[in-house]
């Protein structure tokens, strides 16, 4: 048995087999197309922004639907801003064009120019954003060649994923599936990896470090997104404390919400008191009302943050109107 500590993302307890995905970076061959091969190279790649923005926004209904929360699904709205970024298409296009480049390559070469810069920030607000570029290059790799990602809760058997990291796609596309947790080398807690699986209440771990490097696949692991920790091969007493656990935090949760409209407000000897709840999204405001809070005590406003690093004057304030508005 071994025990690794990471980063907590989403809480929850889940027990299954590892299902360790394949961590090859995509490798795109430099090729040229000739002058007459032009016109038809753009229109597949054309076809390919076409097909990607099909599918960004069918993910983002999806989301919506399975969390029910318009702002999580805002994030696909920054990945079809990045497919439409005006400075990576005129790249594109320019190499497809002036340097006959295949889309392949040209794709490639201009979303790993984008990645390599904020990597080179050393910041890690734009360094938890790489994932979303990264998805948006693969998935117009995808269109281009006609392939479809691998779905990795296809089968029956709860798996936990194992991944060096995860594209924000990847792990909407969980919530269909059998993946009952995952866990990561690298991510942080703001990216928007994480942010989903909190919302599709998908326990999650990330900041492993090399943990792709010590699982084969198979193995039973637990995975503790409360505390942060990852268990191999547990034995026999530590995989019923954690059934256990998972129990309990089950149960927890559903006594919470039975209990939460029938809180009192007043103490014992007449005190009024009034209940205020903190929320991160506008629609858990009617949550929060249902629940017995009388107002909002802390609205994180961090999210605003997760689509845009520098939100403007007006952007908070409409944020914060609407979530009064709600009230």
């Amino acid at each position: 048995m071994e025990v690794k500590t990471g980063i907590p993302v989403s809480p929850g307890v889940a027990i299954a087999r590892a299902r360790v995905l394949d961590a090859e970076e995509l490798r795109i061959s430099r090729r040229h197309i000739r002058k007459d091969e032009v016109i038809s190279e753009m229109a597949r790649w054309e076809a390919a922004k076409d097909k990607a923005r099909e599918e960004l926004e069918a993910l983002k209904d999806q989301v919506k639907s399975a969390v029910l929360k318009d702002e999580v699904a805002l994030i696909f709205d920054t990945h079809l801003k990045i497919l439409d970024d005006p400075v990576i298409n005129n790249e594109i296009r320019d190499m497809i064009k002036i340097d006959h480049f295949t889309p392949e390559y040209a794709v490639t070469r201009a979303f790993r120019k984008v990645i390599n810069a904020f990597r080179e920030l050393k910041n890690a607000f734009f360094g938890q954003r790489i994932s979303d570029f990264s998805d948006i290059q693969r998935r117009l790799l995808r269109a281009l060649s006609g392939t479809q990602e691998a779905d990795q809760g296809d089968d029956n058997e709860p798996v936990i994923v194992i991944a060096r990291d995860l594209t924000p796609s990847q792990t909407a596309n969980f919530a269909k599936g059998s993946v009952v947790a995952f866990a990561t080398d690298h991510g942080g807690p703001t990216s928007h990896t994480a942010i989903l699986a909190n919302a599709l209440g998908i326990p999650a771990v990330v900041g492993l470090g090399k943990i792709t490097s010590d699982l084969a696949g198979g193995e039973t692991i637990i995975i503790d997104g409360t505390r942060g920790r990852v268990i191999i091969s547990p034995d026999e007493a530590t995989k019923q404390k954690y059934l256990r656990r998972a129990e309990e935090y089950a149960e927890r949760i559903e006594a919470l919400s039975k209990s939460a409209g029938e809180l009192r407000d007043e103490t014992k000897d007449g005190v009024a008191l009034k209940y205020l709840a903190n929320i991160e999204f506008e629609s858990e405001v009617a949550a929060a009302l249902n629940a017995g809070a009388r107002g909002l005590g802390l609205y994180r406003t961090e999210f605003i943050y997760a689509h845009n690093p520098h939100p403007s004057e007006d952007e908070h304030f409409q944020a914060i109107s609407r979530a009064l508005k709600a009230l």
